[in-house]
């Protein structure tokens, strides 16, 4: 059932633990206006992160692959495949990481691409795409088009059978991108064709913008400070304001999204559900911030909903 706007507008407590937790997290420098040294902030954290994270799990085969770029570059990406190839194969999950377009690797998504491996023998492909404000827009949208056609073209020699099911997915900004590459795949007739997307916390300037504008993590002071750096097109419907998209929505494969209370982006994403031709499920968590299972060094949304997105197109 879809929560009235009044209903939405009372959520927002934050959990218990979750308040705990934050007390434990180097806070970001308190000016949002300067992306350099954010980003400076953001690299060492990005580090700790890196540096806490097990190198390695049971049961799940880690390596980096290299997809070609229009430009003829060659940008990273990270291949998670089951350990023991299943007899009846494996699907096929494309992930893009947060950031706001300017920070994030590929290892953002490790801990959800190793959870659906594990849980599904699925095969994971979490691509870098090139970050702002080097590589402004259009560079992000254009890399992650690229990457899954790369993906689709090779899904084989990687390992997967996308009969089984071939989910597009991300967080934050990364849910942004796979909105646009799920369009972008629609419009071209992409062979072998997604069947599902899970988006958590997309970004898609609603209610959510200032009732939290001073939220834990991302306050939109940061979301202005990301958006300078990465000078999108507010015009662009196919690779940005994906709400603008020129063709609409109809025949873009189904969407589960998880949306978190506590966070700006929160209305993005409950209004993308309400798009004509938008197929979709959502998980509404009342008491949390963006990026909670990353918080928390677990994802209980985010292999629900690329869980749910597996199991519903396969």
């Amino acid at each position: 059932m879809r929560p009235s706007g009044k209903a939405v507008e009372q959520t927002g407590k934050m959990d218990p633990e979750l308040h705990q937790i934050l007390q434990l997290i180097p806070s970001p420098p308190p000016d949002w206006s300067n992306l350099d040294q954010f980003l400076e902030f953001a690299n060492v954290r990005q580090a700790k992160v890196l540096e806490d994270l097990e190198s390695s799990i049971s049961g799940v085969k880690e390596s980096d692959v290299l997809y070609p770029t229009r430009d003829l570059t060659k940008q990273r990406a990270k291949l998670y495949q089951p350990a023991v190839k299943p007899t009846d194969g494996s699907p096929l999950v494309v992930l893009f990481h947060g950031g706001g377009f300017c920070t994030g690797t590929p290892e953002g998504e490790a801990i959800t691409a190793r959870n659906l491996t594990r849980a599904f023998s699925a095969v994971c492909v979490s691509i870098s795409y090139r970050l702002a404000p080097q590589f402004p827009f259009p560079y992000a949208p254009n890399d992650a088009w690229d990457a899954l056609k790369w993906v689709a073209a090779n899904a084989a020699s990687l390992g997967a059978n996308p009969a089984l099911g071939f989910v597009v997915g991300g967080s934050s900004a990364g849910a942004n991108l796979a909105t646009i590459v799920a369009h972008l795949a629609r419009d071209a007739g992409l062979q072998p064709s997604l069947t599902g997307q899970f988006l958590a916390s997309p970004m898609n300037q609603y209610l959510s913008w200032t009732q939290n504008a001073d939220a834990p993590f991302l306050p939109v002071a940061a979301v202005d400070m990301f958006m300078t750096g990465y000078l999108p097109d507010d015009e662009d419907g196919e690779r940005f304001a994906i709400l603008a998209h020129p063709r609409g929505h109809t025949g873009i494969p189904p969407a589960y999204i998880t949306v978190s209370c506590l966070d700006p982006l929160r209305d993005h994403g409950l209004t993308y559900e309400r798009y004509p031709g938008v197929p979709h499920s959502r998980k509404f968590r009342e008491d949390q911030i963006k990026a909670f299972s990353w918080l928390l060094n677990r994802t209980p949304v985010k292999l629900d909903g690329a869980g749910d997105a597996i199991e519903s197109s396969a």
